[in-house]
């Protein structure tokens, strides 16, 4: 998810993966045994800093969510983000 973080009790980049689905998506609970995220790749960036001018580097892992999604049954899943924003 844009802005996601690994933290410390990530064990891999799948369960930074999930864990942020969980937290962005309203309703979204993930159970491996109906969904499946497949690692597509991941690509790293350095980009330096706009106003210190230090470099800081990126690691952006894709995944692909297939499969059955619980559903919430108050209505659609939707982004906390965009629903925040009125959208």
């Amino acid at each position: 998810m844009p802005g996601g973080r690994t933290r410390a009790s990530d064990t891999d980049a799948q369960a930074t993966a999930v864990r942020e689905l969980e937290e962005e998506l309203d309703g979204y609970t993930h159970r491996s045994d109906r969904a499946v995220l497949t690692e597509l790749g991941a690509v790293q960036a350095v980009q330096p800093s706009r106003t210190h001018g230090a470099l800081t580097g990126y690691r952006v892992t894709f995944f692909q969510a297939s499969g059955a999604a619980q559903a919430d049954p108050s209505g659609p899943v939707r982004c906390r983000t965009c629903r925040s924003r009125g959208r």
